[in-house]
């Protein structure tokens, strides 16, 4: 593990993953899509979204301690476009069911990090 200057923010980390997914939503929707789409925690807390395709031995890179892929969780991934769909067009139920999707990502990332 590399080093890390102070404690993950795992709230914040949420709400980064929470808002790249919401942009996404807006902006290339299609990008969620994508097989390998994944998200990388650095060790500065800090989330990186990717879509290419890596060998599963080089998914992180220097400095990144953990990273979830979207299609990780297949219920929780199932669960939220449920939740997206009875949403319609309201964007607070949107923002609620997207923000409980990024806490089932930051579990799988918890998973991987001496918390």
């Amino acid at each position: 593990m590399f080093f890390r200057k102070k404690p993950i923010d795992w709230p914040h980390v949420a709400g980064q993953i929470s808002g790249y997914l919401l942009t996404l939503m807006q902006e290339n929707v299609e990008a969620l899509a994508q097989p390998y789409a994944r998200f990388v925690l650095d060790k500065n807390s800090r989330v990186h979204m990717y879509f290419d395709e890596r060998d599963p031995r080089h998914i992180l890179g220097f400095g990144d301690i953990a990273f979830a892929f979207i299609r990780q969780d297949r219920s929780a991934l199932e669960r939220w476009a449920r939740e997206l769909k009875e949403a319609g067009d309201i964007p607070m139920f949107q923002i609620i069911a997207t923000e409980e999707f990024a806490k089932s990502m930051i579990t799988k990332m918890m998973n991987q990090v001496d918390v």
